[in-house]
């Protein structure tokens, strides 16, 4: 088992979300009238939060999931993700999440989600 190609773990400030939004928005307005990114009044990116303010936020990099390709899940997929560094055995991936707390029934239960979300991938013999 391994994570699917283009499938990462990634930590970011609470607040990048947000300043996402706001420079995207910012941005949107902008191409509806595009000289009016020459005039002095120009809708600009107000100012954001500095850094570090913000509670850290878990999420997945999954391009096939659409849009940003960034899902925000819990912190056990999250770290279970970022274990699964390169092909292991489905056995060793099992363990990997009873590791993490969780009964072998739920391991098995997340293992299974994470193959038809096509977060991770399994190779045969």
């Amino acid at each position: 088992m391994a994570r699917a190609p283009g499938v990462a773990t990634l930590t970011v400030d609470g607040e990048t979300l947000g300043w996402m939004n706001t420079v995207q928005q910012t941005l949107f307005e902008l191409s509806l009238i595009p000289a009016m990114g020459l005039v002095n009044d120009a809708p600009r990116v107000p100012p954001l939060t500095p850094p570090g303010e913000g509670e850290a936020k878990l999420f997945v990099v999954h391009p096939a999931a659409g849009g940003s390709g960034l899902l925000e899940l819990g912190r056990v997929v999250h770290e279970f993700l970022g274990r699964l560094d390169g092909p292991i055995p489905a056995a060793e991936a099992l363990n990997q999440a009873c590791r993490l707390g969780l009964s072998q029934a739920r391991a098995e239960a997340l293992i299974s989600d994470l193959f038809e979300e096509g977060l991770i991938i399994a190779e045969g013999p």
